[in-house]
């Protein structure tokens, strides 16, 4: 899919209050089937997988029984973390709470799939405790061992064959000030109108005190 037809579908659905978009996401409530098909291609690298898919039973009861509410709609796409870790193979918490409380590093890959148009957008980052585990930091994996490497190029293969092209950072980033999501109400990134405006990849490191006490 070429950049000028993403922004094309990008104008026509996240401006106007979103309304061409309300269309879509009635039919994505009776089929899904794009996404069960990823999730079984990704299951098969055998690496720690988690998966979510953005929306709610509350907005998909409101769509279905035609209370629309143009202000929240939700994001419009599956995510998932893939554990690229090579001596690692089961995670107990995605939010590597015993990762960090040993100052350990754990590296993922993140996936963004869009439901409608056949795009994609994958973010490989890692989360380090430090100070004891009082502090956390998180950002872009500068570098990767040879396993995460070819883990990486399987998923893109994966997304490949299943007919998705993948976007450019420099793409995602572009704002324009006709576009808006539930939480950006004006001058909405690309990124956020086809993936998410909460959930978005770290481009920069960014350090935290540890959330538990």
């Amino acid at each position: 899919m070429t950049p000028e037809a993403v922004l094309q579908f990008v104008h026509t659905h996240f401006s106007d209050s979103r309304r061409a978009l309300v269309p879509l996401l009635l039919q994505r409530l009776q089929d899904r089937s794009s996404s069960l098909r990823i999730m079984d291609a990704l299951e098969q690298l055998g690496r720690p997988l988690q998966a979510y898919e953005s929306g709610s039973d509350d907005l998909d009861q409101n769509l279905m029984g035609g209370e629309i509410d143009l202000e929240h709609l939700g994001d419009v796409c599956d995510k998932f973390t893939i554990l690229l870790n090579p001596r690692v193979d089961a995670v107990s918490d995605w939010g590597f709470q015993d990762v960090i409380k040993v100052d350990g590093e754990a590296h993922t890959l993140r996936l963004w799939v869009n439901w409608f148009i056949p795009v994609y957008f994958c973010h490989c980052e890692f989360t380090r405790g430090i100070h004891q585990g009082k502090r956390y930091q998180y950002g872009p994996l500068p570098s990767m061992a040879e396993d995460e490497v070819s883990t990486l190029i399987e998923v893109q293969k994966i997304m490949t064959d299943l007919g998705y092209t993948a976007l450019k950072e420099s793409l995602l980033e572009q704002r324009f000030p006709a576009l808006a999501t539930d939480l950006v109400e004006e001058n909405a990134s690309v990124f956020e109108c086809l993936f998410s405006d909460l959930n978005r990849p770290a481009f920069k490191q960014v350090e935290l005190a540890t959330w538990w006490k």
